[in-house]
């Protein structure tokens, strides 16, 4: 499917030749990012947490892309465990330490705002990313902290807190194989 539409825009002069396997490759990485995201949805609508499970993608994929961390060496792992983790951080959401779990969430988030995005690219426009990336991240953040504060929703307040939680740990256990000269 892939190469058919990256052939038709080739062939009608959308795409340069010499781009096909760039514009492949960018084919491939957007289907393999919206299998995990897809299957996130489904599981939240089956057990009746769309809200809880939109918000939580909301704000964990725009840090997440910025900030960096742990990345799985399999694309079939990193689905998967991504997947696992939306299972757990959903059921750990249900249980009874909400107030745990909103502070933890704010110190998380408060964590990221200061961190530095882990880079494994070959970019041409490194700092220009990094800014970007800074920027992006404080804003989200910013965001998230206020849904915490201000918002009276268990669901929102649960799926923030979450977000925030599971970036930071995906960033320590990145920077834990940088500093270890693992090849995520």
């Amino acid at each position: 499917m892939n190469g058919y539409i990256i052939n038709r825009l080739v062939r009608n002069g959308y795409i340069k030749e010499k781009e096909r396997a760039s514009y492949q490759y960018g084919m491939d990485v957007l289907i393999l990012n919206l299998i995990p995201i897809f299957i996130i949805l489904v599981i939240s609508v089956v057990t009746r947490n769309i809200k809880f499970g939109v918000i939580f993608l909301l704000f964990f994929i725009p840090v997440r892309i910025n900030i960096g961390g742990y990345h799985c060496k399999k694309i079939s792992n990193c689905t998967l465990l991504f997947v696992l983790l939306y299972i757990f951080v959903l059921k750990l959401s249900t249980l009874s330490i909400q107030l745990i779990l909103k502070y933890f969430g704010i110190l998380c988030i408060l964590f990221i705002m200061l961190l530095d995005p882990i880079s494994y690219d070959i970019i041409e426009n490194k700092v220009e990313n990094y800014k970007r990336s800074k920027k992006i991240i404080k804003a989200v953040s910013i965001l998230m902290i206020v849904i915490l504060f201000l918002l009276n929703d268990n669901c929102l307040l649960s799926a923030t807190s979450m977000a925030g939680i599971l970036n930071f740990c995906l960033y320590c256990m990145g920077r834990v194989d940088l500093r270890r000269g693992k090849l995520l």
